[in-house]
């Protein structure tokens, strides 16, 4: 393996993470990626639109955590 270049079980385990955390945010990965795979058809998303809506959950997560803890 070449140095710089990540192993196959850290690129599992990240996408294990991502979709953990799609999950716990509300967003199915599976469904999300038929969506990005159906691409220009009604049901498709783009991967701006996925970032956005992670990002959207994780702050609205965060702030309801924030809240709880008040």
């Amino acid at each position: 393996m070449l140095p710089g270049y990540p192993m196959e079980a850290d690129l599992d385990r990240v996408i294990a993470e991502v979709k953990t955390c799609m999950r716990k945010v509300g967003i199915n990965p599976e469904i999300a990626a038929a969506q990005c795979e159906a691409h220009r058809s009604p049901d498709s998303i783009s991967l701006k639109g996925i970032r956005e809506n992670l990002a959207y959950m994780a702050s609205k997560q965060k702030f309801l955590d924030a809240m709880s803890q008040s």
